[in-house]
């Protein structure tokens, strides 16, 4: 049944189709012959009640092939197009702040991405296995470390985690991070009466591991103050194929805190975790890519 673009109209991300049309603005732009796997229509980001069906309501249309991705963008009454071939695609991340997501694209031109409202994580969540299926192949004998507890895991976490265990049952808890409090190495005054009322907090983070890529839960993203009411979190996919290094660094600032620095080409991802934490000796057994001298 054929629904109007403005009586469908609202926050969610609709999955191209026979109900969901193809936005009038993008439809001289995209083929709709080509055999695409999957196609999204983003709405602008708008209150509903400020539009009319004459309007644009739609700005952003995403296409998934077989060997390429291609990303539509209506600005100022043109469309961009940006074409992505997978074999260019070094991550993948997802940000999640409470209604507002973000997927980004790390790859050997630069970082593109685009924005969504969360109500529609459903839709996202299915591009995103359509994607990670094609920019990652299974690496041969991929060591394992399987964590069997999961108890200390925070709720939140445990929830994130029981989801992707449902998508993927080959996934496995290879280190995690609790939530932890920071020693700093050195404190000036003020830090030390910010201190008094706020805890400075490193986030829990949990990594995991598939035959075809290293994927990482990380919380509210930075180490701060906080006060306990972070929801945020992103996910990031690593090809295994794509990681050139990955390390442990001391860091200065702080006493009990390393960095993890995870190398795929062009990008580098920056991960905290406890100094004294020796789940993470796991990143000494990863197969690495290659890299030309």
């Amino acid at each position: 049944m054929y629904i109007s673009e403005y009586d469908a109209f609202g926050p969610w991300v609709y999955e191209i189709d026979d109900k969901h049309p193809m936005p009038q603005n993008f439809r001289t732009h995209i083929d709709l012959a080509t055999n695409a796997k999957m196609m999204i229509k983003i709405p602008v980001n708008e209150d509903r009640r400020k539009m009319r069906p004459e309007m644009i309501l739609y700005d952003q249309v995403v296409c998934v092939y077989d060997n390429r991705l291609m990303l539509y963008r209506y600005v100022n009454g043109k469309i961009e197009v940006k074409q992505i071939d997978y074999a260019g695609i070094e991550a993948i991340e997802t940000d999640m702040s409470l209604l507002k997501g973000i997927v980004r694209f790390y790859t050997t031109t630069g970082i593109y991405s685009f924005g969504y409202n969360t109500v529609s994580e459903e839709v996202i969540s299915k591009l995103m296995a359509l994607l990670r299926a094609r920019i990652s192949t299974p690496v041969e004998n991929p060591p394992l470390p399987c964590r069997t507890s999961e108890d200390d895991l925070t709720y939140f976490t445990m929830e994130i985690w029981k989801r992707i265990k449902k998508q993927d049952k080959n996934i496995q808890i290879v280190a995690y991070q609790p939530e932890m409090a920071i020693s700093h190495a050195h404190q000036n005054l003020f830090m030390k009466i910010v201190g008094k009322f706020f805890s400075s907090l490193l986030p829990d983070a949990l990594f995991m591991q598939n035959t075809r890529e290293l994927v990482v839960i990380s919380r509210a993203g930075k180490i701060g103050y906080s006060t306990n009411n972070h929801y945020n979190y992103s996910l990031s996919y690593f090809p295994l194929d794509q990681i050139c290094s990955i390390k442990k660094e001391s860091m200065h600032r702080y006493k009990n805190i390393v960095k993890i620095t995870i190398e795929t080409g062009r990008n580098i991802s920056l991960f905290y975790v406890d100094k004294s934490n020796s789940e993470f000796e796991f990143i000494n057994q990863l197969p690495l890519r290659a890299v030309p001298l």
